[in-house]
Parts: C-alpha cells; structure tokens; sequence
C-alpha cells in the first residue's frame, strides 16, 4: 500500500503506523437519483428529492454467486434496542418518497433472555405516492395510495384504517414500456394487459385485463390531454365493491413505420385475489402476540425468546437475530435476513446500452442507433423530439437544429432498465463545401440513380493523431483518404460515389476531359472541414488505357474539388504506378464533390491526314480492281428485277467512309 494508491473516489492515501486513512482528493457530488460509485463495488444511492433536500445511503453490489447477510445495527448487553429502515436494509423502505412503517424493538433483557412481550414488531398503515406520481409530479390526477410494510413487503390494505386484510402490491412502477396491437404486458403473478386495438386518429386504445388466462375486465381508454387513465375497479372483493386494483397511465398513442403503438409510464397493480388476513391466534414465528389497533398492527413475543451464544436465532419465517459467540458476562447480536444469489434462480434484468454513429451535425441529421444491451426482449426508444420507436436498432432524422436527449428503455419479463444520450443538431448552413461530423457517416445528397459505385470505409478518430480510410475494395478510383484530426469524434465514416455524370450538387463541370466524377464524404456536415481537420489529402489512380485512348498528357493530370461555388484544381503529385494505373496524391481543404481531369496531347494534324488518306486511296482502289475483276452474280437482283453488281455498294462505302474520316479531322 502507497500513498499513490487510488480506490475509485477514494484517492487521497494517509498511512500512520496500523491505521489506513483513504479519503477524497476532489468533490464528489452525489447527483439526484443516482447510483455513485465510491470505490470498486461500494456506492452511495442518492434519492430523486427536490434541490432543497438530500437523501442518500451507502450500499455495496454483490454479484458473486452465494449466501449473504443483510444486517442491522449491533446491539449489545441488556439495553433496550430498536430498529427500522435507517439501521436495518431488512426492512422496506421507500427511498425516493421517504416512506418506512416498520420497526423492531427489543427490551425486558435479563442476561440473554428476552422476557414475554420484549420483541415487538410494530408496522401501520400509511399514504404514500405512486411511483409514476413522484416521477412525473406535474400531474396531479393519480394523487396517494395507502400501503403497509409487513416483514420487508409491501402490501396494500383493504381499507385504511385497518391493518387486519392485505394485498400484495405486485407493480408501482414508471417503467415506460411500448406496446402495439396484440402485444400483451406480463404484470406478475399472473396478471396480464393486452392491446386489442389502438386507434389512433380517434386517440383511443382498447385493452383486456387478464388473470392466469382468464378474463376479467377490458375498457375502452380515452388517450388525451392529462388525464390518460385506465383503472380497474372491482366489486365484492372481500365484501367490498370499488376496489381499485390497476392503474395504468398512457403517456401518448402514436404511429411508427408499420404500427399502432401505445406508450404507458405508470403501471400499478395489487394482488387483489390472494388477501392476507391477520387476525389474533395467527402465528409469525416466535412472534406469537397479535394486536390489531385500526391501521396499526403489533406483534410480539408469548414466550421468553433465548439468545443462543454463537447460533442464528429465527425470529419469524426469513428474519434472524445472529448472536455473537462471547461470554456469559458479554452479549452481542443483530438481526438480519438471508439473500441467496444463484445463477439460475436469481432474476437477470437488463442492462441497457447502445450507442449512435453520430453526435452531432447539421440538420437534417440521420442517426443510427445501435442497441448493446443485455438480457433485453424489448425496447422503447424516446428520441426527445416527439418521436418513439420501439424498433431494435432504428434509424431516426433530427429535422431541426436543437440539443436532444435519447432515452432507451430496454425490458424483460424482470424489469426495466434505462440510459440516455445527447445529440446535438446544427442549423444547415447554405455551403455544401465540406461534409463529415463528429462520430458518423452523413446521408448524401446526391440522387442514387447517378451514383455507378459506392464503397465505405470506418476509422476511430481521435485528437492528434492521423487519419486514414483505405478504400480495399477497389470499387472506385480513390486509394484512400489521410488527415489529421483537431478533435476525437470516436468511429467515424467515409463514404465514395463514383457518379455517372456530374453531381446533381455542382451547376457544371470542369474544364478537361474528364476520367471520373466523384462525392467523398467523412463524416457529418461540419465535422471535416479546415476547423477540424488538417493536412488532408485524397489518393486517387487513374487508368493507362484512358490516358493512350484520350491521348491525355499525364503531367495535366489533376483533381478538381467544387467548392465556393466554382470548381478548384488541387495540387496534385503522381506518386507511383504500375502495369495498369498510376496513382496521384492531392491536397485539399475539405470533402464534397470532386473530378479527376486531364488534357489531350496536340498532334500533327496535316501529316497524319495525308498519311492515312492516301493508305485510305490505295486500299480502295484495290477495292475496286478486285470488284471489277468479279463477274455479275446473275442471281443477285433487286426486289425491283434490276440486277446490279455485288461490289458497287462497297465502293461507296468505303468512300463514305473516308469522307467521314476527313471531315473529322478538319
């Protein structure tokens, strides 16, 4: 151990003697609803409260394989003790609204024995939000419901004011989740919600609520304004009617691609066919002495309870006290509960994680995203401009410049879990001059009817260092791209369309003859442009067969780019070549619409006429010695009965054919 030494947060090493001191070298800052971790596997929970209020605990993830302890705070000796959700995590506790109604007391000690009615259990009735209430407190319409605590579980009770019939609440949660016509939601312990058919022109949606396969109630749900409620009454439950037993709470209904889909952001629901009746003469282990005061309940002890040296004493059904193996003259002991973490048995939720090709560009921007999380059956993609998917890997145009946060929600049939992204889209400058754009590949503007080829290449990109995307394909005539990045903008993509005719993007053409058009994109708008990058270059080979077919001067051979609205020759540097290229480096500023050019060589034009015409006079008065030398074919007549002979037509071709020949040449 040295003083260098860093535990996550924990970075300031102080070592006197046998005593290690760790603490913090920078502020922390423990952010609303938040997990924080302090060193490895340790974390602070920091709960969603108002800025005016902080509420936070430390807790350490477990996720080796294995029997745990969840403990209270140690007591010892003969005094009076007493326990609740801030010193023993056996109890439930609702951290973000602040809500705990249990709590274990302990007295009447004589040596290790408590006496009759020492061990008190005490719980009660109390309101607390809904969960889609406390996340979403703009709203005011679901407003509290009543629950109780009873042994680190929630329950709900029949009616307030009395604690003696209980229900298990199965869902509060504001979990988004995503459905469309036919999906059906599994709510736990056999309760289901289909969608049966979602309109949403008529901003309605239509659904059936099931329990273990059988019908119980479907509605008709109105999905407009605030209040986009369904809730599930029931009557004679318990002789009671009215019985709220589901609420669900539909953010928006709206129309993807293909489907109907409706988005819910509130779901709670109880277990309103198994009550929990708690009447004097029930038995909760050693806690024998049932007390039922209106929304109170007390349970204690009938018999003297013995704290066993060195044993684990049950107290009721899952609940502990361990004693420490001290002497008879010392005692020691806490409660806790046992956790069990196995592989198979445990509930695997998911792991939500995805990431985009791009952070940012002009508008219109196209962003894909890719979806990396784990042990997820389903997803719910909130774009942060009104649109929804609930697509695997959707692609999603941002149309207007803004900053907008992503939110996926990745679900399985044990929750939900969730993270965030921020895209930031810039107003679409006039200039085409330059593409490219942190971290992606843009959408080209150019019509695919004039792109002949196309190929990509990918690169991670960070400040500093030097670029290239090789182009291996061979699919047109660039070799590769070079630059250096001002800027890290993570995977990034180049693209390359050799194009049939000029781009679409450029009014004309350059001057020369022309070998290819071509688009070169890096990136998204914004991004490859002489603010970011430096030092850019464009490897391009040009084939020897057009330079001998066009008579090109290879020394004219140059890389035009189009940009401030007129084409622009780069300097150009023939590298090398080989049997059947040669291959050319240039300097440019920028990617957008290029052209590779050269000149045609001047001839002697005169020389070359007469040469060819009179090797043309020769061949043809050969041509028409050896007519002349042919009989008349008797049988060669017109459809007309004039007979003519065979070779005269060839005369007259091949005189054409020096006529065409020199007038070209003129």
């Amino acid at each position: 151990m040295y003083s260098s030494n860093e535990f996550g947060k924990l970075n300031n090493v102080s070592i006197d003697g046998a005593t290690l001191c760790i603490s913090n070298k920078y502020a922390f800052t423990l952010t609303r609803d938040s997990e924080q971790e302090i060193a490895k596997g340790i974390y602070f929970k920091v709960a969603d409260t108002p800025v005016s209020l902080l509420r936070f605990y430390s807790f350490k993830q477990i996720t080796d394989l294995g029997a745990y302890e969840i403990r209270g705070q140690v007591a010892s000796g003969a005094n009076d003790q007493n326990w609740d959700a801030r010193n023993f995590a056996g109890f439930y506790y609702d951290f973000d609204n602040n809500v705990a109604t249990e709590s274990l007391s302990v007295s009447n000690i004589s040596g290790n024995v408590i006496g009759k009615n020492g061990l008190v259990y005490n719980t009660s009735v109390t309101e607390t939000a809904y969960q889609y209430e406390n996340a979403y407190n703009v709203y005011s319409n679901w407003g509290t419901y009543n629950v109780i605590c009873l042994f680190g579980e929630q329950y709900v009770p029949l009616k307030p004011t009395d604690a003696s019939k209980l229900f298990k609440l199965i869902l509060d949660s504001n979990n988004r989740y995503t459905l469309k016509t036919g999906d059906v939601l599994y709510l736990g312990a056999g309760y289901t919600l289909e969608v049966k058919q979602i309109d949403v022109d008529g901003e309605k949606i239509w659904l059936e609520f099931d329990k273990d396969g059988q019908y119980v109630d479907d509605r008709v749900v109105s999905v407009m304004g605030d209040y986009n409620i369904l809730e599930i009454k029931l009557d004679n439950i318990q002789g009671e009617n009215d019985v709220t037993v589901l609420k669900v709470h539909f953010k928006r209904l709206f129309q993807d691609t293909v489907n109907n889909i409706a988005e819910i952001d509130g779901l709670w629901l109880i277990d309103y066919a198994n009550i929990l009746n708690i009447e004097p003469g029930n038995e909760f282990g050693e806690l024998n002495n049932i007390k039922i005061n209106g929304n109170t309940l007390t349970i204690s002890n009938d018999n003297d309870f013995t704290l066993t040296r060195g044993s684990d004493v049950e107290i009721t059904e899952g609940f502990y006290f361990k004693v420490a193996n001290s002497s008879a003259a010392e005692l020691r002991y806490y409660p806790f509960i046992k956790k069990i973490v196995l592989e198979n048995s445990s509930k695997v939720t998911p792991v939500t994680d995805f990431c985009t090709n791009v952070t940012s560009g002009y508008a219109p921007l196209s962003v894909q995203f890719t979806d990396h999380s784990q042990n997820a059956i389903a997803w719910d993609w909130n774009f942060g401009d009104g649109s929804l998917s609930i697509e695997h890997n959707p692609v999603h145009t941002f149309t207007a410049d803004g900053t907008y946060t992503v939110n996926l929600v990745a679900s399985n049939e044990n929750g939900t879990a969730s993270k965030t992204a921020t895209i930031t889209v810039w107003k679409e400058s006039f200039s085409r001059s330059s593409s490219g754009g942190s971290g992606g590949g843009r959408v080209s503007p150019e019509p695919v009817k004039n792109v002949k080829a196309k190929e990509l290449s990918q690169v991670f990109i960070t400040n500093g260092n030097p670029v290239k995307f090789d182009f291996t394909k061979n699919a047109t005539s660039i070799v590769y791209l070079s630059f250096n990045s001002k800027k890290t903008v993570g995977k990034t993509t180049a693209f390359i369309e050799m194009l049939k005719n000029k781009s679409t993007l450029t009014p004309d053409a350059p001057a020369g003859e022309v070998y290819n058009f071509l688009n070169i994109w890096v990136g998204n708008s914004g991004y490859a442009t002489s603010n970011y990058i430096e030092n850019a270059t464009v490897c391009f080979k040009v084939e020897k067969s057009w330079m001998w077919d066009k008579g090109i001067d290879q020394s004219s051979i140059v890389l035009n780019r189009y940009n401030d609205t007129k084409w622009n020759k780069l300097p150009t540097t023939l590298l090398r070549e080989d049997d059947n290229h040669l291959y050319f480096i240039a300097e440019t500023q920028g990617f957008s619409p290029f052209a590779i050019t050269g000149k045609t060589t001047p001839k002697k034009i005169d020389t070359e006429i007469k040469s060819q015409t009179e090797d043309i006079k020769e061949n043809t008065a050969s041509a028409v010695s050896d007519i002349e030398q042919k009989p008349v074919d008797e049988e060669n007549t017109s459809i007309f009965g004039t007979a003519h002979a065979p070779g005269f037509e060839m005369i007259y071709g091949v005189a054409g054919l020096l006529a065409v020949f020199l007038h070209k040449r003129k």
